[in-house]
């Protein structure tokens, strides 16, 4: 038998335990998000756009001087973890995973992370068409536009997402968040390692990741009962039910 999960979010029930703690990562998240809006417009402004290429620049020579063969193949590893190769069977294990046992809340949750985070890089990317860090000095190859970082952006919001979906009520989730954060990090830090991202690359991109998964939860926090009205009219699916 397959093990059920409540199929619905309830804010003040399966995130009451989260609530404190939400609220803390979502002050600190908001100052992020601010400063993320300071740099896209300095990224757009000829002057500030020459300070933070210098920060750049100070920093991949930093990772130039600190480069260790095993710590390159760490970061190759976090590479290939943020490819297609590896997280389109992993997000589509977990919607199925979620699917099967009727928890279209968050799947939606989910899913809306996946999508925004995806959408928000996408267009950002077009936005700016960046230049990667010289290729000559690259440890993989990388193609496409180099602000925001995609691997970051993505498994940021993938790892806030994941905390939320399978949160257990009831129980503390903060260390989870700080697993999530790390793992974020160490993304960021391995794309700067690889000398295939700028600084300011991956900063902003952890920042869009955070805020997309962020935003996911919030949707379907806000119009949970509007979709679970849907889906009962459309596919006869029980309305905020827990399975």
């Amino acid at each position: 038998m397959k093990a059920r999960i409540p199929s619905h979010i309830d804010a003040d029930v399966e995130f009451g335990h989260l609530k404190a703690t939400h609220h803390r990562y979502a002050l600190i998240l908001f100052w992020w998000l601010v400063a993320a809006i300071v740099v896209l417009i300095a990224m757009a402004i000829a002057p500030a756009r020459e300070f933070i290429e210098q920060i750049d620049d100070w920093w991949l020579n930093l990772m130039i001087d600190a480069e260790v063969d095993g710590l390159i193949d760490w970061a190759e590893v976090l590479a290939f973890a943020g490819s297609p190769y590896a997280t389109v069977p992993a997000r589509l294990a977990v919607a199925i995973w979620l699917a099967r046992r009727a928890a279209w809340d968050r799947l939606g949750v989910w899913i809306g992370a996946v999508f925004l985070s995806v959408t928000a890089t996408s267009v950002l990317k077009a936005l700016y068409g960046r230049d990667r860090p010289p290729a000559v000095l690259s440890e993989v190859t990388a193609s496409g536009s180099s602000f925001p970082s995609g691997h970051t952006t993505a498994a940021m919001a993938a790892a806030i997402a994941l905390v939320y979906v399978f949160a257990s009520a009831g129980k503390p989730a903060r260390h989870w968040f700080y697993v999530a954060a790390t793992y974020g990090g160490l993304m960021a830090l391995s794309r700067t390692y690889l000398r295939v991202h700028w600084l300011s690359d991956v900063t902003v991109g952890t920042v869009i990741g955070a805020v997309t998964a962020m935003a996911a939860v919030w949707i379907v926090e806000r119009f949970t009962l509007e979709i679970s009205g849907a889906l009962e009219a459309v596919f006869g699916w029980a309305a905020r039910k827990d399975r």
